[in-house]
C-alpha cells in the first residue's frame, strides 16, 4: 500500500475544499494560494479582520480533519 502522490494528494485536498461552505473556500484560497493579510481579506470580503480569522481557522481544522482520516496527512 504505497502512500498517496503529491497529485493524489492535491486533488484530495480540492476535492475537500470544494465541499466547504463558499465562504470558507473563498478565505481559504485567498489566504493559502494569494498569500494576503486577515486586513486584506477582510477589505475583499468586507468581514471583520477577527471574523476571518475565525473562519480560516475552522475551515483549516475542517480540511485537517478530514485529510488526516484519508491518510493524506499525518496528525
Amino acid at each position: 500500500n504505497c502512500p498517496p502522490s503529491h497529485e493524489e494528494r492535491k486533488a484530495t485536498v480540492l476535492t475537500h475544499l470544494k465541499r466547504l461552505h463558499p465562504r470558507e473556500q473563498q478565505i481559504v484560497l485567498l489566504r493559502l494560494e494569494q498569500g494576503l493579510s486577515y486586513r486584506d481579506i477582510s477589505e475583499i470580503t468586507g468581514r471583520s479582520e477577527g471574523n476571518v480569522g475565525n473562519i480560516l481557522h475552522h475551515a483549516i481544522r475542517k480540511l485537517s480533519t478530514v485529510l488526516q482520516q484519508e491518510g493524506v496527512i499525518q496528525s
